[in-house]
């Protein structure tokens, strides 16, 4: 019987040390952490998740119908739409979370909405 370690046990006994969003917060969870906030928007909350290795859909935040476009073809369809305010925390219970957007003109629509 060998007495070298398994390889595989002994690349998970010691995983590298991931910098916590807290060693290296991004400009959205440096706002969220100075205001005290009791919950977190959902663009800092995807730079939370993802500081911890979790991974999080590709997305973009769009200010007019022209740039919800651009977003959305950028990311291929289909795409979901979500509202976005200050504070909102519960967008499916608004009507603000649009599934299935398949194209320009949906998105425009569905920005207007």
């Amino acid at each position: 019987m060998s007495r070298k370690p398994n390889p595989a046990l002994q690349a998970t006994a010691a995983p590298p040390r991931r910098r916590t969003a807290y060693e290296t917060p991004t400009p959205s969870l440096q706002a969220a952490f100075r205001s005290g906030a009791s919950a977190l928007d959902e663009t800092a909350g995807k730079e939370l998740l993802a500081a911890y290795g979790i991974p999080v859909p590709r997305g973009g935040i769009a200010r007019s119908a022209e740039e919800a476009v651009a977003v959305a073809s950028g990311l291929g369809y289909p795409v979901v739409m979500k509202g976005s305010a200050a504070g909102l925390q519960h967008k499916t219970d608004a009507g603000l979370v649009l599934l299935g957007i398949s194209d320009d003109t949906e998105v425009r629509e569905g920005y207007r909405t």
